[in-house]
């Protein structure tokens, strides 16, 4: 994945939290992505050694070739 086709493959999300510099999406929301996006995110967990357990949200810039995976075990409960 290359740094525009991320940047296009964000700016499409349906789901998540919009914010100027930021979109943020919860893993099990992961099917509404579209599937380059989805896979590269999870590609980036493994490659850097992040179980699928310790994250729950993605964190995707909307202005760099950047993310964040999150942590938040009770995002459904508070």
């Amino acid at each position: 994945m290359d740094a525009n086709t991320f940047k296009q493959l964000v700016k499409k999300m349906p789901l998540g939290k919009k914010l100027p510099e930021a979109h943020y999406i919860h893993k099990v929301a992961f099917d509404s992505l579209q599937p380059e996006l989805a896979q590269f995110i999870i590609a980036v967990g493994k490659a850097l050694n992040i179980n699928g357990e310790q994250w729950h949200v993605a964190k995707l810039s909307k202005n760099n070739f950047k993310l964040s995976l999150l942590s938040y075990p009770n995002f459904f409960d508070e």
